[in-house]
């Protein structure tokens, strides 16, 4: 080999552990490691049990909540911790709480999710009843990653029922189809003077998952879409500006709604939106028994 290929050799492989070091130096990783558990003693009109949340450490947050409402305390559980290849990760799950209001049988349908942000509580009245006010999307981010990784578990029951119900004597029935959910939407947010904020879509990325894995499937790649997906192929409704009615804490410490206006692929980021659900059904909706295994997240 001469003096000119090897030093070809050599500035190729410098060239390519440049690439390494950038790509890992701007990728995102999350972890599901560190968890902590707090113990909620329900109010005796709602059974006095004692029920254990589960938080995971920031930046996520889970939908599990404790509810304070005219004085009592209820608690509503449907994340946990489970084991993934020696450490932790996330169970979703969709479950039909059942418990009793002064002797009187109730129900209520909890979707396990987990997000970037924070959960507010404990929340009153109102927001038991709009989980999205307890939702706060605020997570501040100012990359543009091009791929969202990561590795998870379904178990979707193949069944066209919907079961619904929100502290209610009935649980009601209708047709659908309930899938596990990914939401991503990359923002560029700002507030005016009256409190409200604004924002304008960047990238978005999604999934939705009607059936089961078999197991766990590893480093599924979900890229990001840059501008307006309206133009772009397998474009979905839920996918659309304002679908979700995410909310956010304005500066003056009150949560609104995020105003989604536009789409621009070359504003700069300021804020990121990801959501993991195990159902893609409205508040207190979803199919009874489907399950989501979440780990490993990885924005590159």
């Amino acid at each position: 080999m001469s003096k000119e290929q090897k030093g070809i050799i050599a500035i190729g492989i410098a060239v390519l552990l440049t690439i390494l070091f950038v790509v890992c130096a701007s990728a995102q990783n999350y972890s599901f490691e560190h968890w902590t558990s707090r113990q909620v003693k329900e109010s005796a009109i709602f059974g006095g049990k004692t029920r254990t949340l589960y938080d995971i450490s920031a930046p996520w947050t889970t939908s599990n909540v404790h509810a304070q409402i005219m004085g009592t305390n209820k608690a509503a559980v449907s994340v946990y911790p489970t084991d993934h290849e020696g450490g932790k990760a996330c169970l979703l799950t969709i479950e039909q709480v059942e418990f009793s209001v002064m002797g009187v049988p109730v129900h209520a349908i909890a979707s396990g999710s987990i997000f970037l942000g924070e959960t507010i509580a404990p929340s009153n009245m109102k927001e038991a009843c709009d989980p999205m006010v307890v939702l706060n999307m605020n997570y501040a981010y100012n990359k543009r990653p091009a791929v969202l990784y990561f590795d998870y578990d379904a178990q979707i029951e193949q069944s066209n029922v919907i079961s619904q119900a929100n502290v209610s004597k009935r649980v009601k029935h209708y047709e659908g189809r309930d899938g596990a959910s990914v939401t991503l939407l990359l923002q560029r947010r700002w507030e005016d003077e009256d409190g409200r904020i604004h924002a304008t879509r960047i990238a978005t990325a999604s999934a939705r998952f009607y059936k089961s894995s078999a197991g766990w499937v590893g480093d599924y790649a979900l890229p990001l879409r840059y501008g307006d997906i309206r133009k772009q192929p397998n474009f979905q409704d839920h996918e659309s500006l304002n679908h979700h009615g995410f909310m956010a804490r304005n500066s003056r410490g009150k949560m609104v709604v995020i105003e989604e206006h536009d789409y621009d692929p070359d504003a700069q980021p300021t804020h990121l939106i990801l959501l993991f659900s195990a159902g893609c059904q409205p508040a207190y909706s979803g199919h009874v028994g489907n399950c989501f295994k979440v780990d490993n997240v990885r924005l590159i």
